[in-house]
């Protein structure tokens, strides 16, 4: 085995390691401690040097270079937009730091061979296979509102909206007991707002809350309206999802198997030829 190879392994099992314990946080309390990524950060950086240094080729020093900007950038701007939560910027900068690309050389691994994008960067190649993954959530919730629909008959009752909002809540989140998601506001956010007029309820499908003094007042708006009986039996949300355990699995098919665009991308280009042919 070269000495590349066993960096290799020390990087993803790093990876993996840290990854699997921040799931973990995220699952039971939606919060991941900093120190946690300490690890990554401390055995990454001297390895990123030593990537840098031992470049065969300015090019290759470039890229390693323009990885590492390139993810911690993504994350920057996905934390301060509202789309990342601290912890999944945190998880692609270590990512940037400690793999910024892709690290083995054995002849079968990844499985489908690297693709551009791995070649490129493999944070972002994590982030995007992170994010096919979670392409299955829709298909969840359609099915669980579709059983609710069979079993209680009514899925919008006093919902003022769209008909275009309403197909869109079908698969963004689903109907819970109100006071369930009053007990667990840290693992859910609320699709419909009580209107103090009359009485009937809006959608407000993507609000962003950008710190966590604004998210404080939010709950404590929620707690306020729920003791004025200003929501009903059940109540349409979102769960927050603990996208480290989306992160985690995306970074094993990333070493592992490959980029997922790159065989969604193969996969359908074959289809198309054998229908042809």
């Amino acid at each position: 085995m070269y000495l590349e190879d066993i960096i290799a392994i020390i990087r993803s099992a790093t990876l993996i390691l840290t990854y699997a314990f921040a799931s973990y946080y995220d699952v039971k309390t939606r919060e991941v401690p900093d120190k946690l990524w300490i690890l990554p950060v401390a055995i990454g950086i001297p390895l990123l040097v030593y990537d840098i240094m031992c470049s065969n080729s300015l090019y290759s020093a470039f890229l390693i270079v323009f990885s590492f900007t390139l993810s911690t950038l993504l994350a920057i701007i996905l934390f301060y937009n509202g789309f990342f939560g601290g912890a999944d910027a945190k998880a692609i900068i270590s990512a940037g730091i400690l793999m910024p690309r892709y690290p083995f050389s054995f002849q079968n691994l990844p499985i489908i061979g690297i693709s551009s994008l791995q070649f490129l960067s493999m944070p972002l190649t994590i982030l995007t296979n992170a994010a096919i993954l979670t392409l299955i959530l829709p298909l969840v919730f359609l099915s669980r509102n579709i059983l609710w629909k069979l079993k209680h008959k009514k899925l919008f009752e006093g919902i003022q909206s769209s008909t275009f909002k309403k197909m869109l809540m079908l698969i963004t989140g689903y109907k819970i007991e109100t006071l369930e998601f009053i007990k667990k506001l840290d693992f859910y956010h609320p699709l419909e707002y009580p209107r103090r007029i009359n009485g009937r309820r809006e959608v407000k499908l993507f609000q962003r809350l950008v710190d966590e003094g604004e998210s404080l007042k939010f709950k404590n708006e929620i707690i306020t309206n729920y003791r004025n009986k200003m929501y009903g039996e059940y109540i349409w949300v979102t769960p927050l999802l603990p996208f480290m355990i989306y992160l985690t699995i995306g970074a094993l098919i990333s070493i592992v198997i490959g980029d997922l665009i790159t065989i969604i991308a193969l996969t359908i280009i074959g289809s198309i030829t054998d229908s042809i042919i």
